[in-house]
């Protein structure tokens, strides 16, 4: 009797031993679970962060391109209004360069002797001029001193005017055989083939007083 007590006693320990190691090695599964399940709801958490992250920069980095696209194009225009600018400068300049040579031109016109008609050119003693400038009613050369010289002008007479239209920039010629070949190639249109407007106007102009006549002293 006492042996099987004692197996009974040693069976009931361990069955409470058994028990209570069950007990806990569920609670420690349970534990575990817990842990897995917060961990897993963590990382759902943090990967949902991550992805609103995510979206939040792609819709940053779309605003930046756009801006950047935004910034080419006013960039292009900038460069496109700094070009018109250039070239408005430039033909400014241009202008200016052009309004500061005619003043030049009239100022030495007006300091030097006037050739505007073909009998003041023929009676030119023989010259040779370099560096040809047509500037549309008068023409400008240099003599061999370096000095200008300009033939025309805006009382011009048409043969004259023509001479200066047949220059060519930059050519040297000599004065007045040029010009008197000039005049044998285009010889004056005669008075009876020219229309009554014309013989009107010479008949004009054949009653103006002749130009004063250039003194020897006085040329170039």
């Amino acid at each position: 009797m006492r042996i099987l007590a004692a197996v009974l006693i040693v069976a009931l320990i361990a069955a409470a031993y058994f028990a209570i190691s069950l007990r806990t090695e569920r609670q420690e599964n349970r534990d575990l679970q817990n842990t897995v399940q917060t961990r897993i709801a963590d990382s759902d958490r943090e990967i949902q962060n991550r992805d609103e992250n995510i979206t939040a920069l792609k819709s940053e980095i779309a605003v930046l391109q756009g801006d950047i696209a935004a910034a080419k194009i006013r960039a292009a225009e900038r460069e496109t209004e700094l070009t018109q600018l250039r070239e408005k400068s430039e033909k400014a300049e241009s202008e200016l360069a052009l309004s500061k040579r005619r003043l030049e031109f009239e100022y030495e016109l007006s300091r030097l002797p006037h050739y505007d008609h073909a009998a003041q050119i023929l009676a030119l003693p023989t010259v040779t001029l370099s560096e040809a400038q047509n500037m549309t009613c008068a023409a400008g050369f240099k003599d061999s001193a370096g000095k200008p010289v300009y033939i025309g002008g805006p009382g011009a007479s048409r043969e004259v005017a023509g001479f200066i239209n047949s220059l060519v920039e930059g050519k040297t010629y000599t004065l007045p055989a040029d010009f008197a070949a000039y005049l044998k190639k285009n010889p004056p249109e005669p008075e009876q083939d020219k229309p009554p407007e014309a013989k009107n106007r010479n008949r004009k102009e054949a009653e103006k007083p002749e130009p004063p006549k250039v003194k020897d002293s006085e040329r170039f």
